[in-house]
């Protein structure tokens, strides 16, 4: 039923594709980032005994953390040295996510 009224509604003009510029596309995303609550993640020391399953390893520089280094624990679990997160942050303006597992980390800052 549905696909017969969308056939006639194309058919007598009703129906108008939509076309979004990047600039749109942009302000858009702006407006969707403005909406998210922001979520304030704080640097911790990290520990050998902390309960982090895997390697202790920052997989963007990809060096371990060492005893006393301040790191990022983010919400899906993976942790990172306190510079390198931040400095990934800030580059990706349009991806915010996790560079291990893509959790969405749009409205964490640091």
């Amino acid at each position: 039923m549905f696909t017969v009224l969308l056939c006639r509604a194309k058919k007598n003009n009703q129906v108008r594709p939509q076309n979004h510029n990047s600039q749109q596309i942009d302000e858009s995303q702006q407006e969707i980032n403005n909406l998210v609550q922001h979520v304030q993640l704080h640097p911790i020391k990290f520990k050998k005994n902390l309960n982090i399953s895997g390697e202790h390893i920052c997989t963007i520089d990809l060096s371990e953390i060492s005893e006393g280094e301040e790191i990022i624990l983010t919400p899906c679990f993976h942790i990172f040295h306190l510079g390198c997160i931040k400095q990934w942050l800030d580059s990706n303006t349009r991806e915010k996510n996790c560079p291990n597992c893509k959790f969405n980390l749009i409205g964490y800052s640091i």
